[in-house]
């Protein structure tokens, strides 16, 4: 006898139609072909303990015909078998349905309730401004080239950047080499002076060509600067320099040096061509005959001019009004009484050595200049400082760290710089205004009513849940400007109907600072 595989689909018609019916009816199952079957068709009739038959399509002859005598009892345990199934799955459903039962949903009626609680959420914004990258403020070498005698003989070395009186040209001169004769100069054909001055013109040259001012030569700066190129040149060896705000040069011709170092440094290039730079200082020193020369050349933007902080901060608003103006934002006012706390913020990010804010917003920095801070607040993070025009002042703080400045600047609003009795009267003056589009009657301020909300004022602006009686008449809100804690309330549902309560008549509002945030508390009567 061959057997064939059940397929699934005739599994599931066998256990549907014959073995529940069995199950259900207790009696016996016996499978015929129906007398309507086609001839080769796998249709078949079912009586269940009757002589009634049903049509029972899918199920091929050959598999009656080896089921038969024990089908009865396979029905009867499939179907214990898909009984027990749904149960446990009916169970498992249940079950969590019951595990969710026992979480009433948070949400009530006032009516319903005796007290309700808030609790403020303080404000988690971060915004980090990253360190100036090594590009931006290159540290640059040059090495003298200047030979050692040593013993009647020459040693040139290795040079980099740097070029030597027998080598014209400028760059590199690998390994090293000797001679027996006695090193002699070649004949030079310029002096310091008309050195510096070609220098100078190529400085200038290109500035003029953008139609920038030219930079003048400065003579405290250079000053400066030929003590170190004097030194560079008499010591041999080598020098540094990350100020970011200097040029070496090194080699047989000063200003090809420098042009050469503006073309391989765009940094460089770049910095010779701020329009906020005014002045230069030139240090040259040259050997005897004039065949090698070796300096400094340094820029200074009007930042770094500055002696005080009193000045820089002056030139910052300035310079952040002129970028404002550009984008048709109005001109801040410097805000003195709130610059300890820029102060501080600005101490704290030197001290973490990462300019970020967190809290309220501000914009903040590190730069060699701390005038340039303003051109890269151009920034998804820091634009607001530049295009707000809700901002009527700011507050600075600048701290020094080596060669640069940790900078932080926080733009207030009317709100912000007014006093507390100011602040409270714009509130109840914007909420009497609303009341109005809806012909209700004005809101009298109570100094009592003022001075019972002070407590929950305090808790609120320290982020401390305040609990209150239902129904509500209160209102809270933590802000950087409390004038704006109305907007807030007129947003949502429940606060706006404590201010807009068509019965009330008296108003209290209690204000407290914390940290540079606002708890805000008002009661309706």
């Amino acid at each position: 006898m061959s057997h064939h595989s059940l397929p699934k689909k005739w599994r599931r018609s066998a256990v549907t139609v014959v073995l529940v019916p069995s199950l259900m009816c207790g009696g016996h199952a016996v499978i015929t072909p129906t007398a309507s079957a086609a001839p080769g068709s796998s249709a078949g009739s079912s009586n269940v303990g009757s002589t009634g038959s049903a049509a029972l399509p899918g199920i091929p002859d050959n598999i009656i015909r080896v089921l038969g005598p024990a089908l009865p009892i396979v029905a009867f345990l499939a179907t214990v078998f898909a009984a027990a199934t749904a149960f446990s799955r009916s169970g498992s459903h249940t079950s969590h349905i019951s595990s969710t039962s026992t979480n009433p949903s948070p949400s009530a009626s006032a009516e319903a309730t005796t007290s309700g609680s808030q609790q403020p959420t303080t404000p988690s914004t971060s915004v980090e401004a990253p360190a100036p990258a090594a590009s931006e403020h290159p540290t640059v070498t040059a090495e003298a080239a200047r030979p050692v005698q040593t013993n009647g003989t020459v040693n040139q070395g290795s040079k980099t950047g740097s070029s030597s009186p027998n080598n014209r040209g400028a760059g590199t001169t690998g390994g090293a080499s000797t001679s027996t004769a006695p090193w002699k100069p070649e004949a030079g054909t310029e002096d310091t002076s008309q050195q510096i001055q070609r220098l100078l013109d190529a400085i200038n040259k290109p500035r003029i060509a953008k139609h920038l001012q030219p930079v003048t030569l400065d003579t405290a700066l250079s000053a400066k600067q030929q003590a170190r190129a004097d030194e560079f040149l008499k010591s041999g060896g080598r020098v540094f320099d990350d100020s970011g705000s200097v040029v070496i040069v090194s080699g047989p011709d000063p200003v090809e040096s420098y042009q050469k170092t503006l073309k391989e440094q765009d940094y460089f290039r770049q910095l010779a061509e701020r329009p906020d730079v005014t002045k230069v200082g030139i240090g040259l020193a040259g050997n005897e005959d004039g065949s090698w020369w070796g300096g400094f050349v340094h820029f200074q933007s009007e930042g770094e001019a500055l002696s005080t902080n009193e000045q820089r901060m002056t030139k910052l608003v300035e310079k952040l009004n002129a970028a404002r103006a550009a984008r048709g934002a109005g001109a801040l006012q410097l805000a003195p009484s709130f610059n300890p706390e820029e102060q501080q913020w600005a101490q704290h990010m030197k001290d973490q050595n990462k300019a970020y804010y967190q809290g309220y917003f501000r914009a903040v920095g590190r730069n060699r200049d701390p005038l340039a801070v303003v051109d890269s607040w151009d920034t998804p993070g820091f634009r607001e400082i530049l295009t707000g025009k809700k901002y009527t002042h700011v507050a600075i703080g600048l701290v020094q760290s080596g060669n640069e400045w940790f900078v932080s600047a926080r733009p207030l609003t009317s709100g912000q710089i007014a006093s507390d009795q100011q602040r409270i009267d714009t509130i109840v003056r914007q909420i009497n205004a609303e009341r109005a589009k809806k012909n209700l009657a004005a809101l009298t301020l109570d100094a009592k009513l003022s001075a019972s909300m002070q407590s929950d004022a305090e808790k609120f602006s320290r982020t401390e849940r305040v609990e209150f009686p239902m129904p509500r008449r209160v209102v809270f809100d933590l802000t950087a400007d409390p004038t704006e804690s109305v907007a807030t309330w007129l947003g949502d549902k429940d606060s706006r109907d404590v201010i807009m309560n068509p019965k009330a008549t008296k108003v209290g509002v209690a204000l407290a600072q914390n940290n540079g945030l606002f708890g805000v508390a008002g009661i309706i009567n």
